[in-house]
């Protein structure tokens, strides 16, 4: 067709012949066509996000009520907003933040230097524990669990006695408890001499 007039209309019954090209690229399905002065558009075109990318003119609610909304697929990042700010990763089930790759089930990478970028607002270094766990990481930077009961260490000395008139005892033991860092005691060793009240000690740190 040649010196077709703007808003000429027309209806496609079968595009299995003919060529997808020029004024035509548009024409790949049955339906009703006008020209707009340089091709065929679809009178009323059936666009979605299903086949083709959009955006959105303004906000927009979705109103599920009692319906479910379901993701799925095989691939990684799957599903993600605003780049690696959220990503799922269907491929491998896992769920990544500031990274598309996780290598875990969960996986944070804050992209600072010692920096977690995972924080708690309702405890603090403050709240109260009377025991459990406590949280660490491992070489890898896997969050992991370390034991908080109660340490002891064993001061092995022989011959001493740990209380006046109380005889020889050859150790005493001592609890401990550090919240981090290296746990520590300090103990004083008496010597004794035949005969001799004691009269000098010597401190002992125990790492």
């Amino acid at each position: 067709m040649t010196s077709i007039p703007i808003s000429t209309l027309i209806f496609v019954n079968d595009v299995s012949t003919g060529t997808q090209t020029g004024t035509t690229i548009d024409m790949d399905t049955r339906g009703y066509y006008f020209y707009n002065g340089t091709s065929w558009t679809k009178l009323n075109p059936n666009v979605t996000i299903y086949n083709s990318d959009e955006t959105l003119t303004s906000n927009r609610t979705v109103k599920q009520n009692n319906n479910t909304l379901a993701f799925k697929g095989t691939v990684r990042n799957l599903f993600s907003v605003d780049g690696n700010t959220f990503s799922v990763d269907a491929a491998n089930d896992r769920v990544g933040i500031g990274t598309t790759s996780p290598s875990t089930k969960l996986e944070i990478n804050s992209g600072v230097a010692n920096d977690s970028g995972m924080k708690f607002n309702n405890i603090n270094s403050s709240s109260p524990v009377s025991n459990g766990k406590a949280l660490a990481v491992d070489a890898t930077g896997k969050v992991v669990t370390i034991s908080t009961s109660v340490l002891q260490a064993t001061i092995v000395a022989n011959n001493m006695a740990p209380n006046a008139g109380s005889g020889t005892n050859s150790s005493w033991t001592y609890t401990y408890n550090h919240s981090g860092g290296l746990a520590y005691i300090t103990a004083m060793a008496t010597c004794w001499a035949s005969g001799v009240t004691p009269s000098n000690g010597t401190a002992l740190s125990l790492p």
